[in-house]
């Protein structure tokens, strides 16, 4: 399964991992449109997912393959976010580990970034 399939069914399964906590899936896109227009949305090196937890926490997620690895625009924005007090969590897939195992080592990461206890 790929990492990007592997983000979206943890980010189903946030809200009943940690009750109150919500994540959403981040898109950057850049391209040419009709008519000579240009659209840009996002920032290159931005996550691939953030969360909003009660009480105004905030993570920043990237996924990994077990062989991904970051690229520069990404330790910068990892850098960024640190300078900001906000958590960044790269979620990698381990080989052999199985898609539940990958969601479940996931949600205690995130858990912990959160300060959830418990």
């Amino acid at each position: 399964m790929k990492e990007t399939d592997t983000l979206m069914l943890a980010l189903a399964r946030i809200p009943s991992a940690i009750p109150g906590a919500r994540g959403f899936r981040r898109s950057i896109v850049r391209g040419e449109m009709k008519a000579g227009w240009y659209a840009s949305s996002g920032v290159a090196g931005m996550g691939d997912a953030w969360v909003y937890a009660p009480g105004g926490r905030v993570v920043e997620i990237e996924a990994k393959s077990a062989t991904g690895t970051l690229l520069l625009s990404q330790k910068a924005w990892r850098a960024l976010c640190a300078t900001m007090g906000v958590p960044h969590l790269v979620w990698k897939i381990r080989r052999g580990e199985d898609v539940e195992e990958t969601v479940t080592r996931w949600m205690t990461e995130l858990a912990g970034a959160l300060g959830v206890v418990g």
